[in-house]
């Protein structure tokens, strides 16, 4: 790493020389800031020195990043993590797993850096979310919705290629919703078919009415077509709730057209 940053050094200041544009003391200057001025340079510049500076200072980026990967507590080869682009996909992935906002931030930060789909790194957070044991889970959703709509038909896809909705257990309540109202968001935004949306509609109905109810439910069994309705709720019933697993049944039947079960034996 130091060698780099020598090296970077020596280029920026070559490069700035060169071109006339070294309007700074390099030698009371900071370092950082001499190689910063180069590296921010005019994009269009295609000179073979001005790429020079530029590569050297993307593996000097890279180098430092990975050392703070790796006080993070995330395991990072250092010299793949500069040379291999799917290797920094993988790696801001695992690093997007997380409640830290610190290491959330830095995710995306890197990966508008390296030009990789900050959407793509936020998904991967979101997923993550939905399938974890996470106290402040709403709020780091509500976090990352600029960009969970911004591409709405890629959230669907990577929701359903990620399997996130059966990676969720069928006794969250809580995380089941906040699977459905993204699912719901995003459908609108691509102008899904009423029976898509309604359907979606009837479990963020469903599900507030077991939350209500306040027993240990598998919503996902209950929700399954053609499920026996009296054998998941029967050790559940009782004359204070029977009325509300009633209400339960009858908005099952609005989801299944011939979903007929009975809830007196």
């Amino acid at each position: 790493e130091r060698y780099m940053s020598i090296g970077c050094y020596y280029f920026s200041i070559r490069l700035l020389v060169t071109e006339g544009k070294l309007t700074v003391d390099w030698k009371t200057t900071d370092p950082k800031k001499i190689i910063a001025i180069a590296t921010n340079d005019d994009n269009d510049n295609v000179s073979i020195l001005s790429q020079q500076v530029k590569r050297f200072g993307r593996h000097v980026y890279s180098l430092q990043q990975s050392r703070t990967l790796q006080s993070l507590d995330i395991p990072v080869d250092v010299t793949k993590f500069s040379e291999d682009p799917q290797y920094k996909v993988q790696i801001l992935k695992e690093l997007a797993h997380s409640s830290d906002p610190e290491k959330i931030t830095l995710s995306l930060s890197m990966a508008k850096y390296y030009n990789i789909s900050p959407e793509e790194i936020s998904l991967e957070h979101v997923c993550w979310v939905l399938t974890a044991d996470t106290k402040n889970y709403s709020s780091l959703l509500s976090e990352q919705s600029k960009y969970t709509y911004k591409n709405p038909e890629n959230t669907v896809n990577i929701l359903k290629k990620e399997k996130v909705y059966e990676k969720i257990s069928g006794f969250k309540y809580a995380m089941l919703t906040e699977y459905f109202k993204i699912l719901l968001k995003a459908s609108k935004l691509l102008n899904e078919n009423p029976e898509v949306l309604n359907s979606i509609q009837i479990h963020l109905e469903l599900l507030p009415m077991l939350i209500e109810i306040d027993e240990p439910i598998d919503y996902k069994v209950l929700s399954t077509e053609n499920c026996d309705f009296l054998a998941i709720v029967e050790t559940s019933l009782s004359q204070n709730n029977v009325h509300k697993f009633i209400d339960v049944l009858k908005k099952l039947q609005q989801f299944y057209h011939n979903y007929a079960p009975q809830v007196t034996s």
